[in-house]
């Protein structure tokens, strides 16, 4: 499912859901929700396995295996799917405007577009790509935080 163009299910989207709010939420989880999960399962297939045994021999949970081993070792991968869907999401907005809304940027684009009007368009592509590059860059600091305590690798 992972294949499928996210913008290909935009026309269904919207006899199911209607053209409002919903089929547009539905096709920005649609394009997140995936590099967000294929990247926290990379994480914990990432995990030291000496590192769980070692817990394991000691008599740890699986609950503690989770939070003191699982979890930390993967929330830099976890943090690096939510930027990768972010920017998945981001274009699912703007499909999603520029196919069925009556208002928003992709609105501003598609009308602007067919109205010749070059300044508009630039304006709609700089409005989001700037938004792109400001949450971007916030979830990078943020999964840099969370990475600061793996060893440096030299």
């Amino acid at each position: 499912f992972y294949a499928t163009p996210r913008i290909a299910l935009l026309p269904l989207m919207i006899i199911w859901l209607g053209i409002g709010i919903n089929s547009k939420i539905a096709i920005v989880y649609l394009g997140a929700v995936f590099a967000i999960l294929i990247n926290t399962i990379t994480g914990i297939r990432a995990l030291d396995a000496q590192l769980i045994r070692a817990a394991r021999s000691f008599g740890a949970t699986d609950m503690q295996i989770f939070r003191t081993i699982a979890l930390p070792g993967s929330v830099p991968f976890i943090l690096g799917g939510i930027r990768l869907g972010l920017g998945h999401a981001l274009i699912g907005v703007v499909v999603g405007e520029l196919y069925a809304a009556t208002a928003g940027v992709g609105y501003l684009i598609a009308v602007a577009g067919n109205t010749f009007q070059t300044d508009k368009v630039f304006v709609g592509v700089v409005i989001i790509a700037a938004a792109g590059m400001f949450i971007t860059a916030v979830f990078k600091r943020l999964e840099d935080h969370f990475d600061s305590w793996r060893p440096q690798r030299t």
